[in-house]
């Protein structure tokens, strides 16, 4: 008899976790870049003034934009108000158009989208500090059926370098893509830690 009541409340909770996991929107999260090439701001103090130099860095045989969707989905995964997935293969988002709404969605096996548009993204460098990577991007999230916005924020991000970014373009940026993977694990979770809080 005790048995079959542990086995009938094993199949309640099966249901319930079932009912709950079919209540949960799905939600895909798709990823824009204005650039994949890293920016440089590099501060040089003077005697009398202080000079800024700004420049591009092309990260070669790196997908920045693949490497932060799959970041976000993995910091994501701890917000069980709704179930996160990338787009497939033949889900062609032009996120920033649908930002703007100069575009439309694709068809998705969808209810939402999240739109993340990363405007810039690259290193600090001040002359008497710790080498700092910084990530603007715009989040929108959207009902997939009416386009309707949900949620809304911009986001500046900042995350100390695991070292020098001079040292790390060495051995064909080895380091540096090494570098950045690590650094977009902490701010990813800066980044998803708004959402978590927002009222959906």
């Amino acid at each position: 008899m005790r048995a079959i009541r542990c086995m009938m409340l094993v199949a309640l909770c099966l249901t319930a976790f079932g009912t709950a996991a079919a209540q949960q929107p799905v939600t895909v999260v798709a990823v824009g870049l204005k650039s994949n090439e890293l920016t440089v701001v590099e501060l040089k103090y003077r005697v009398f003034f202080n000079k800024t130099e700004l420049k591009k860095i092309s990260l070669l045989d790196y997908d920045f934009k693949a490497a932060l969707g799959d970041e976000l989905l993995n910091a994501l995964a701890e917000d069980t108000r709704m179930r996160w997935r990338l787009p497939s293969e033949t889900e062609v988002i032009d996120v920033l158009a649908v930002q703007k709404k100069k575009a439309q969605l694709p068809p998705l096996e969808a209810d939402r989208v999240l739109l993340v548009f990363v405007e810039d993204f690259g290193a600090f460098l001040p002359a008497l500090a710790a080498d700092k990577f910084y990530l603007d991007a715009k989040f929108k999230l959207i009902d997939r059926a009416t386009g309707k916005k949900l949620w809304e924020k911009k986001l500046h991000v900042t995350e100390d370098l695991d070292g020098k970014l001079k040292e790390l373009q060495a051995n064909n940026q080895k380091e540096l893509k090494t570098g950045v993977n690590k650094v977009l694990e902490r701010v990813t979770r800066k980044m998803v830690a708004a959402l978590r809080q927002a009222r959906i």
